[in-house]
């Protein structure tokens, strides 16, 4: 469009200063426990996720990435969701298959990347409506509804 992008670098460190200094995550109710259970249990548990790993850990309560086996944000792969990417790096890293894993999504392209890596999807309703999830093999509610999880009940809370 006519841009002058020789800028673009400085944007970038610009934005991601911004996002750092203003933004903190709240964890939806519930999510901590669950994968306190699930570690309990053993199982492996991962991030996938489109931010940048430094705004990750700036912004997530204390200790939180602690508990994860695989952390896989955006810099660590080419390609973002809706590609299958980030998920197959994120099986990588837990030397897993797909039909190992479940999938906890909020997003349309996430459901659509966990499934093209072929993964199980539950699609959580904690940003957006039911209505455009409808391609995860499951929907839920809320996060505290996932101990009530389909694939759950019957492979991983015996």
């Amino acid at each position: 469009h006519g841009l002058d992008l020789s800028c673009s670098t400085e944007i970038v460190q610009k934005k991601k200063a911004n996002y750092i200094q203003n933004n903190t995550v709240v964890l939806y109710p519930g999510v901590e426990e669950i994968i306190d259970i699930l570690k309990l249990r053993k199982v492996l548990v991962g991030i996938v996720t489109a931010s940048l790993h430094e705004q990750l850990l700036h912004s997530v309560p204390p200790g939180f990435l602690a508990k994860f086996d695989a952390i896989v944000s955006s810099e660590k792969t080419v390609r973002g969701k809706p590609f299958p990417d980030p998920y197959l790096k994120g099986l990588a890293e837990l030397n897993l298959q797909p039909e190992e894993c479940l999938v906890v999504e909020n997003a349309p392209l996430g459901i659509q990347a966990a499934k093209s890596a072929g993964m199980y999807c539950v699609g959580i309703t904690s940003t957006v409506g039911r209505e455009v999830l409808m391609e995860a093999d499951e929907i839920v509610g809320f996060f505290k509804d996932l101990m009530q999880s389909k694939i759950l009940k019957s492979h991983l809370l015996p």
